[in-house]
C-alpha cells in the first residue's frame, strides 16, 4: 500500500518503493532519494509486499541514523567547519573566522549569528551532486501555459474588490506597446504638464466654430433674414425704379439696406472660412480642408456677389450717363442670384426642426415654408407684372396700368393692383390689342400660378394628411391595448393606470422609425450623443472622456439603456445587488436613505447619479431606495458596458482604470453622517481630478514647478505677522553673492541659479530680496542646539515645521501637492529620528499605546545602532532633509512633470534636488557632503527594498547588490542609509513619534538592520538566512532542515505572528506532494548568486489573499506556484538575453488580485494555464488574461468535481512515474557495476 497511489494493482509489477525525494516526517526532516527496484515476480505477491516491508524497514532506520549524527553535528556547531574543509569553499560557510569575529562582537547585546544554516550548506551541496550526476530535474508541468509570451460579497461590510473586468482591461493595458498607447491618446494628453501648460499659454489663435455652435446658428439666422430682406426689396426697388439717397425715406432704406448686405455677405465669407466641415460624416476643423471645401462649394458665388455690389456701388455714384444707368439696372437685378442661397438656408430649417423633437413642429414649419414659398412667387410675379406695364410705357405704346388708370394712385396701390393681375387676372384681360408683350405675360402667368399654386395645395394636404395619419397610429395603439385589457378582465383600477402609462408611452415616444443603414455608424453615434450627452456630461469622468476620448464617449452615449416607471414603482431598492449606473433623466422621485426604507424621503427632479460603484466593483449592495412618484424616464449603463466602450482604446483603458482603482480605494472606508450615494458623488469628483488624464488636460497652475515658491511664501507670512512698522528690521539688498562666503563649502553653480530663482519668487511673491542668511529657515542652527542641548517634546512638530518648509502645514510642499497624508508621515520620521538621536523615549513613543508600547531592551537595541552608526551633525541634517523631501517623489503631480525616464519616486526625487530647488528649498542650505549622502541614499534605496527582506520576498542576491553598491560608495554612506532606513521604518504609520516602530513591530525591523550591520564583513547568504534564523528563533521555529527554512520563510512571506499561524501554514505544506515540496524547497533556497532564483514579488499580497479567500488557500496557491516555476524555466529558457541572468524578478501583483475576487477552486488551480509570461528587460510579469478573469465566478459543478478527480489521478500517475524511473535507474546501475 502506498499513501499516494493506494493498493497497487495485482497485474502490476510488484515495486518496492521507498520515500520519494523530500519526503517529510512528522518533525519534517527530508530524506534522500528514492531507491525503487523490482523483485521476482515468480514469488508472488506475498514475497513482494515482505521485500517492500524489509526495504522500507532498512530504509527508515538508515535515516534515523543520519538524523541523530546531523542532530550531533548542529548541536557541536562543527557542521559548517566540517562542510567548509570537506567541499574548500569558503563562500559556503558564509563567514571566515576573522569575520564571525567581528559579527560576534557587534552583536554581543541581542546574539545574532550571521551564518549560513547547515541545512542551507547541506542542501546546497546535495544540488551540486546532483547537477554532477545529471539527475536534478525541473519537475513536470502539472498545467501547461498557454501560449503567448508577451468576489462577489455578500454582506455589506466586506471589503469591496476591483471587479475581474477592469483587472483584465489593466492587464491589457499594461501589455500593451507605450507608443501605440500614445499615438491613442490625443495630442494634448501626449505631452508632459509642463508642455501642455506651455502650449497653452502659448496657444495664439482662434478655434473654428462649430458648425451647429450657437454663433454659428446665429450668424445662419441672420444670413436667412438678409436673403428674405433682398427677396422683398430689390423686385420692388427695380419695378417701381426706386434709388439709393438721403432725398425720401425709399432711398434712405435702399441705402441702409445695400450698405448692410455688403458688409454681412463680406464678413459671412470670411466665416465661412473659419467654421467647421462634415466631410464623410466626420467633423473637420483643420483650415486648410475648411477652406479647400469652400472654394469647391459657395466661394466663386459668394466672391462674385460682393464683386457686383461693389461695382454697383462705383457705377451709382455716376448716374449722369444714360448706359451706365442701364448697366447698373442690370447689375441691380443680378443681385437677385442671392436668392439662390435659399437652398443652403432650406436645410438649415429643415435641421432645426428636427432638432426640436416633436413632429408636428416639423410638420407646422412645413406649411409655413410652403406657405412662404407662395407668398415670395406671388410677391416677384407682383413686381415684374408691374415693371412689365411701366416698360410698355416708357415704349410710347398702352399699357395695363394706363387702362386700369393707376398710374396716378400711390405706390401700394399700384402694388395691389399688379398683386391682383397675378393672384386673379380679370377675364377678359384689359390689355391692349398691340400689347403682345404683356399679353404673352398673361398667359404663361396663368400657366405659372396654377403650378406652383397647385403643386402647394398638394403638400399642404399632404402634411395634412400625414398628421392625421400619426394621430391614427397612436389611436391604435391605444385601441388595442385597451381591448386586450378588456378580453382578461382586468380591474378598472389597473386599467386606469395602465392605460394612463400607454398614454405617456406614447407621448414621449417617436412617432416614426428611422431605416439605420441610411446613416454611417459615425453619424449614428452623433445623434446618440446629441440626445444624451447631457445625462453623461454631469458627471466628471464622462466629461473628461468627452473632451479626451470623443469615440470612447459616443460609444458611452449608445451604449445608455432608457427605463420608463409609473407613479410608485421602485427604480432600486435598498439592500438588492447594485448592477448598474442610473441617471434620472425626467419625472420626480423620492429618494430615502437606509436599508430599512424608514427614514425621511428626499423629492428630487433633474438629473442624478446613483450607483456608480457597480461600474467598478463586484456586485455591491444598494444603500438606498428611490422611488418613481411620477411617470419617469431613466438611463442606466452596466459596467460591462462601460469596460466594452472603453476596451479598444489603450489611453482610455489606462483612464478608467487608474480612476477605479482610486474610487474603490476612496470607497472603502463609509464616511460617518454621510449616504453612500453622497460620499461616491464626492469620490468621484475628487478621484476625476486626481486621475493623471485630468492633471495632464488641467494642469494646476500651482503645482507647476515654476510657480511653486515656498520660502517666499512662509517669508512674506512671518514678515507680515511681525515685520514692525518702520520696515527696518528686513534687511534688503540689492544684489546676490554668487555664493555662500560664511559657509566652508562652496555651493555649486546649481546653487547659484536656484538662489536665483528664490529671488525672483520672492519678488512675485510681494517682499523684497533678502540675504542668503535672512532667507535660511534655520535647520542648522536647530540641529545645533538639538545636539548641544535639550529637545522641547511640545514644540518640535512645530519647529521641524520652521526648519524644513517642505513639512509646513500650509505652504510646504507636500501641501501643494496634495499629499497631507504623506507630509504627517515625514514629519514622524524626522521626530523619530530627532528623539533616537537624543535618546528620548518618551517621544519616540508618544503616539504609541501602552499594550503595544515598544520595550526598555528594543529602545536599547535602537539605541545600539545609532551608536554604531555615529551619525555626524551633516549625516543628521542630510536624513532630516531626505525624510521630508523623499515622499515628493511620489505625488502624481510631479511626476507628470518630468521626462519619462525619471518618473520613478527615487529618480523624481533626484530630479528635484538637481534642477527644480524651489521645490525643495531645504536643499539650498545643505553642504555638498550632505547633498551627496541624501543622492547616495536614493541610489541605494532604488536597488534594495529592506521591508522586501523582512518578508522574506525577495533574495540573498539583492543583498548582494546592495553590497556591491555600498563597496562602491563607501562604509559612511552605509551608515547613513541605515539612518535613513531607521527613520523611513519609523515614520510608516505617521504620529508625532513613531505609532509604526511598537513592541510588536519593531523586533523584525531591529533584527533585519542588525544584520545589514554586518553587510561588509559577511556573505549574503549569511546576511539573509541569519535574519530568518533569528525570527524563527523568535518565533521558536524548528530550523533544522531545509524543509524547515522555507517553512521560515513562507512565515515572513504570511506575516505569521504565533504558534497557531505556523501549524496553520504546516498543515498547508504537508499536504503538498512530495514532488511540489521538493520543488518549493529549491526555489526558496536558490539565491540567484551561483544558482537562479526567480524573486515574486507581491507574493506576500498574494498569501494574504489566499488565506483569506476560503475558495484558494495556501496549499492551492502552493501548488499554483509549483506550476508558475515550471512554466518559468523553459520560457525563461528560451530568451537569449536571461541566459546569464541569476535572479529573474517576477511581478505576481495581477495573481494577488485574482486570487483575491476568484470563486472557483479549480479556476485558481488551474490559471497557470491561462496566463501569459511578459518579458519587459529582466523582468517577467505573469498577466492572468481574459481568460482567468472572465471564469472567476464560475460556480463549482459535477464538471468542477470531475476536474478534481482527473487532477488527483494525474498526480498520482506523476508520482508513480517518478518511482519508477528511480527503480529504472538503480536497476541499470546495479546491472553496469561490477
Amino acid at each position: 500500500f502506498c499513501p499516494m497511489l493506494g493498493t497497487c494493482p495485482s497485474v502490476m509489477p510488484t515495486p518496492t518503493i521507498l520515500p520519494p525525494v523530500g519526503y517529510s516526517s512528522r518533525k519534517g526532516r527530508r530524506e534522500e532519494a528514492p531507491t525503487v527496484s523490482f523483485q521476482n515476480e515468480a514469488g508472488g505477491p506475498v514475497d513482494a509486499i515482505e521485500a517492500l516491508d524489509a526495504e522500507l524497514s532498512r530504509s527508515f532506520e538508515a535515516l534515523r541514523e543520519r538524523l541523530t549524527r546531523l542532530r550531533g553535528a548542529i548541536e557541536s556547531g562543527t557542521w559548517a567547519a566540517e562542510s567548509g574543509a570537506e567541499d574548500g569553499d569558503s563562500s559556503l560557510g558564509g563567514n571566515s573566522p576573522k569575520a564571525r569575529q567581528r559579527s560576534r562582537s557587534i552583536d554581543s547585546t541581542c546574539s545574532l549569528v550571521v551564518e549560513e544554516p547547515a541545512p542551507l550548506i547541506a542542501h546546497t551541496l546535495a544540488k551540486k551532486e546532483q547537477l554532477a550526476m545529471g539527475t536534478a530535474g525541473q519537475g513536470q508541468m502539472r498545467y501547461t501555459r498557454a501560449l503567448g509570451v508577451g468576489g462577489r460579497h455578500d454582506d455589506a461590510g466586506a471589503p469591496l474588490r476591483l471587479h475581474g473586468r477592469w483587472m483584465e482591461l489593466s492587464t491589457q493595458s499594461t501589455a500593451a506597446v507605450g507608443q501605440d498607447v500614445k499615438r491613442s491618446m490625443p495630442m494634448k494628453l501626449q505631452m508632459t504638464q509642463s508642455e501642455a501648460a506651455e502650449a497653452i499659454s502659448d496657444k495664439q489663435y482662434v478655434e473654428p466654430l462649430h458648425p451647429h455652435g450657437t454663433l454659428r446658428i446665429s450668424w445662419d439666422c441672420a444670413g436667412m433674414f438678409m436673403v428674405l430682406w433682398d427677396t422683398f426689396v430689390l423686385p420692388t426697388s427695380l419695378a417701381w425704379n426706386l434709388e439709393m439717397g438721403v432725398e425720401d425715406a425709399g432711398g434712405i432704406v435702399l441705402l441702409l439696406s445695400f450698405w448692410a448686405t455688403l458688409v454681412f455677405w463680406s464678413v459671412d465669407i470670411v466665416v465661412n472660412m473659419n467654421t467647421g466641415i462634415y466631410l464623410k460624416g466626420q467633423l473637420v476643423t483643420s483650415r486648410p480642408a475648411i477652406v479647400a471645401n469652400y472654394v469647391r462649394t459657395w466661394l466663386l458665388f459668394d466672391v462674385f456677389l460682393v464683386t457686383l455690389d461693389i461695382i454697383l456701388l462705383t457705377v451709382q455714384s455716376n448716374v449722369s450717363d444714360l448706359r451706365l444707368l442701364r448697366f447698373a439696372r442690370i447689375l441691380r437685378a443680378l443681385r437677385l442670384l442671392r436668392l439662390l442661397k435659399m437652398t443652403k438656408l432650406n436645410s438649415l430649417i429643415e435641421e432645426s426642426a428636427a432638432s426640436a423633437g416633436r413632429q408636428w413642429i416639423m410638420l407646422v414649419i412645413a406649411i409655413s415654408k410652403t406657405g412662404l414659398g407662395m407668398l415670395i412667387v406671388a410677391h416677384m410675379l407682383t413686381c415684374f407684372w408691374y415693371w412689365l406695364g411701366r416698360t410698355v410705357d416708357e415704349d410710347g405704346q398702352t399699357s395695363w396700368i394706363q387702362v386700369s388708370q393707376a398710374q396716378d394712385v400711390p405706390g401700394w396701390i399700384q402694388y395691389l393692383h399688379s398683386l391682383r393681375w397675378v393672384v386673379n387676372s380679370p377675364a377678359p384681360a384689359t390689355i391692349m390689342p398691340d400689347s403682345g408683350r404683356e399679353r404673352a405675360y398673361d398667359m404663361m402667368s396663368n400657366v405659372f400660378c396654377i403650378v406652383i399654386l397647385g403643386s402647394a395645395i398638394s403638400k399642404i394636404s399632404g402634411t395634412m394628411a400625414e398628421l392625421r395619419a400619426i394621430n391614427e397610429e397612436k389611436a391604435r395603439k391605444r385601441r388595442e391595448v385597451r381591448n386586450y385589457l378588456t378580453s382578461q378582465h382586468v380591474s378598472f383600477e389597473l386599467v386606469q393606470r395602465i392605460m394612463r402609462f400607454v398614454d405617456y408611452k406614447l407621448e414621449r415616444s417617436p412617432n416614426t422609425s428611422m431605416d439605420s443603414t441610411l446613416i454611417s455608424p459615425t453619424l449614428q453615434m452623433e445623434l446618440y450623443v446629441s440626445q444624451r450627452s447631457d445625462f453623461l456630461l454631469e458627471h466628471p469622468i464622462f466629461s473628461l472622456t468627452s473632451e479626451s476620448f470623443p469615440d470612447v464617449f459616443s460609444s458611452l452615449c449608445a451604449a445608455l439603456e432608457k427605463h420608463v416607471f409609473e407613479k410608485n414603482e421602485p427604480v432600486f431598492l435598498a439592500g438588492s445587488w447594485s448592477t448598474c449606473m442610473h441617471l434620472t433623466a425626467s419625472g420626480t422621485y423620492g429618494y430615502i436613505v437606509g436599508f430599512e426604507a424608514e427614514g425621511p424621503e428626499e423629492e428630487i427632479t433633474g438629473v442624478h447619479r446613483f450607483g456608480e460603484l457597480s461600474l467598478y466593483a463586484e456586485a455591491p449592495l444598494c444603500h438606498s431606495t428611490l422611488m418613481a412618484k411620477t411617470f419617469a424616464e431613466t438611463f442606466s449603463l452596466a459596467g460591462n458596458s462601460l469596460a466594452d466602450c472603453v476596451r479598444n482604446n489603450p489611453a482610455a483603458v489606462i483612464m478608467y482604470c487608474e480612476y477605479a482603482k482610486d474610487f474603490i480605494s476612496a470607497m472603502q472606508r463609509p464616511v460617518v453622517g454621510m449616504s453612500s450615494d453622497n460620499q461616491q458623488l464626492e469620490a468621484a469628483e475628487k478621484c476625476c481630478k486626481q486621475n493623471q488624464h485630468y492633471q495632464m488636460l488641467y494642469p494646476d497652475p500651482k503645482t507647476l514647478f515654476e510657480n511653486i515658491a515656498i520660502l517666499p511664501a512662509l517669508l512674506k507670512e512671518h514678515h507680515g505677522e511681525n515685520a514692525p512698522a518702520n520696515g527696518a528690521a528686513q534687511e534688503v539688498i540689492s544684489t546676490r553673492q554668487g555664493s555662500k562666503a560664511s559657509s566652508a563649502s562652496k555651493q555649486s553653480e546649481q546653487s547659484q541659479t536656484s538662489g536665483n530663482l528664490f529671488d525672483q519668487a520672492a519678488n512675485d511673491a510681494g517682499i523684497e530680496v533678502l540675504s542668503h542668511e535672512a532667507m535660511d529657515p534655520g535647520l542648522g542652527a536647530f540641529v545645533k542646539e538639538m545636539l548641544e542641548g535639550e529637545v522641547d517634546e511640545e514644540s518640535l512638530p512645530d519647529r521641524l515645521q520652521t526648519v524644513l518648509p517642505e513639512l509646513h502645514k500650509k505652504h510646504g510642499s507636500h501641501v501643494v501637492f496634495g499629499q497631507m497624508g504623506e507630509r504627517d508621515r515625514s514629519e514622524s520620521s524626522c521626530i523619530s529620528i530627532v528623539a533616537l538621536v537624543k535618546n528620548r523615549y518618551d517621544i519616540f513613543t508618544k503616539p504609541q499605546a501602552p499594550p503595544v508600547k515598544l520595550l526598555a531592551e528594543q529602545w536599547h537595541e535602537l539605541r545600539e545602532i545609532i551608536s554604531w552608526i555615529q551619525p555626524s551633525k551633516d549625516q543628521i541634517l542630510a536624513v532630516l532633509v531626505l525624510l521630508a523631501i523623499r515622499a515628493l517623489g511620489k505625488s502624481k503631480s510631479v511626476l507628470q512633470q518630468l521626462p519619462r525616464d525619471k518618473q520613478r519616486p527615487e529618480k523624481a526625487v533626484l530630479h528635484l534636488i538637481g534642477s527644480e530647488q524651489n521645490v525643495v528649498p531645504s536643499i539650498e542650505w545643505l553642504s555638498e557632503d550632505a547633498v551627496g549622502y541624501i543622492k547616495d541614499a536614493l541610489e541605494v534605496h532604488e536597488i534594495f527594498n529592506l521591508a522586501q527582506m523582512l518578508q522574506g520576498e525577495n533574495a540573498p542576491a539583492n543583498v548582494a547588490q546592495l553590497q556591491d553598491v555600498i563597496n562602491e560608495k563607501g562604509e559612511d554612506v552605509f551608515h547613513f542609509y541605515i539612518l535613513f532606513l531607521m527613520g523611513f521604518m519609523s515614520g510608516l504609520a505617521g504620529g508625532q513619534g513613531s505609532r509604526f516602530m511598537n513592541a510588536k513591530n519593531s523586533q523584525g525591523t531591529i533584527t533585519g538592520i542588525r544584520m545589514l550591520q554586518h553587510l561588509l564583513e559577511s556573505s549574503p547568504r549569511a546576511i539573509y538566512w541569519g535574519y530568518l534564523a533569528a525570527r524563527a528563533k523568535k518565533l521558536k521555529l524548528p530550523f533544522y532542515t531545509p524543509e524547515d527554512l522555507v517553512l521560515v520563510r513562507l512565515a515572513s512571506l504570511g506575516r505569521v505572528q504565533d504558534e497557531q499561524g505556523f501549524l496553520t501554514l504546516r498543515a498547508a505544506w504537508d499536504a503538498l506532494s512530495t514532488r511540489e515540496k521538493s520543488a518549493l524547497v529549491d526555489h526558496f533556497l536558490a539565491d540567484g548568486i551561483e544558482e537562479r532564483a526567480f524573486v515574486f514579488e507581491f507574493l506576500p499580497n498574494c498569501v494574504a489573499n489566499a488565506k483569506a479567500n476560503s475558495c484558494v488557500g495556501l496549499t492551492v496557491l502552493l501548488e499554483v506556484l509549483v506550476d508558475l516555476l515550471s512554466n518559468l524555466r523553459p520560457s525563461v529558457a528560451s530568451m537569449p538575453s536571461l541566459a546569464d541572468a541569476k535572479m529573474i524578478p517576477v511581478d505576481l501583483s495581477d495573481m494577488g488580485e485574482f486570487i483575491a475576487a476568484v470563486q472557483n477552486r479549480f479556476v485558481f488551480q488551474t490559471c497557470v494555464s491561462r496566463c501569459q509570461l511578459r518579458f519587459a528587460g529582466n523582468r517577467v510579469y505573469l498577466e492572468m488574461t481574459g481568460g482567468n478573469w472572465g471564469r472567476m465566478n464560475d460556480p463549482d459543478s459535477d464538471m468542477t468535481s470531475l476536474a478534481y478527480s482527473v487532477q488527483d489521478l494525474l498526480q498520482r500517475q506523476q508520482v508513480m512515474e517518478v518511482y519508477l524511473l528511480g527503480k529504472n535507474r538503480k536497476r541499470h546501475a546495479a546491472v553496469t557495476s561490477p
